[in-house]
């Protein structure tokens, strides 16, 4: 019979690094959602993004994650104010249109 060890050990040794596409395809399908904010001009700001998660039930609270600099987060945090969107599947075109154009 094996030791704790020698089977931690056999674990490590099987890990390999992974890139972003292979993390993806083992951690996916999240739903694409819609991140909607205002723009300074009053104007609404869309952003396609699929790290969103459910932070807690109660009080119920849902995260998503943009880059350190991105316009929608900037603007989610100036305002505090946020509508997450997820689009039916007949909609992906446009939503994707959505991110090609920022």
């Amino acid at each position: 019979m094996q030791s704790t060890t020698e089977i931690s050990q056999k674990g490590l040794n099987d890990m390999k690094e992974l890139n972003i596409m292979e993390a993806t395809v083992l951690t996916s399908p999240n739903p694409l959602t819609l991140i909607c904010s205002k723009k300074e001009d009053g104007s609404t700001n869309l952003a396609p993004i699929c790290f969103v998660s459910y932070l807690s039930f109660n009080p119920p609270m849902v995260g998503f994650a943009t880059g350190k600099q991105s316009h929608t987060g900037k603007r989610v945090r100036e305002t505090g104010k946020v509508i997450v969107t997820v689009p039916c599947e007949s909609l992906a075109g446009a939503v994707m249109a959505c991110g090609a154009n920022s």
